[in-house]
């Protein structure tokens, strides 16, 4: 056997190891893709109302158990109440709820004076229309 060969066979499979191994390290370094932010200002919790064209009330109640976010949406004017919201998101201030049965969805900024600015759409109406929620009072 001459001496080339037997390098060949001894190096081949060496190689496949060395190339396998340097494989799964970099995939162990790669970053992980990050979702979404789970997390939020503890402000966001709690029961929001605000106007959409001064007429309709839209009310959300944002909770929080075990790190994890949920809402519901009341509209009185139309006896609905209890519409559980099929995502919450938050990223830095602002947070981002889904209604997919009607296509809705609310993104709002929290600003310094406590209150949410921002802009309701659904797919029955796919202009925005504003949507400013300040905290629910008892006598709201």
């Amino acid at each position: 056997m001459s001496r080339r060969l037997l390098i060949a066979l001894v190096a081949i499979p060496f190689l496949a190891v060395l190339i396998a191994v340097v494989t799964i390290i970099f995939l162990a370094a790669a970053p992980t893709p990050v979702a979404a932010v789970t997390s939020a200002p503890d402000d966001f919790v709690g029961d929001w109302e605000g106007l959409i064209a001064g007429q309709l009330t839209m009310v959300f109640h944002i909770t929080q158990e075990d790190g994890a976010f949920s809402a519901t949406l009341d509209v009185p004017q139309q006896n609905t109440a209890g519409l559980a919201m099929d995502s919450v998101t938050f990223e830095g201030e602002t947070v981002r709820m889904t209604l997919d049965m009607i296509g809705g969805v609310y993104e709002g900024t929290l600003q310094d004076d406590g209150t949410i600015e921002g802009e309701w759409t659904q797919t029955a109406a796919p202009q925005p229309q504003v949507l400013n929620l300040s905290r629910q009072t008892d006598e709201s």
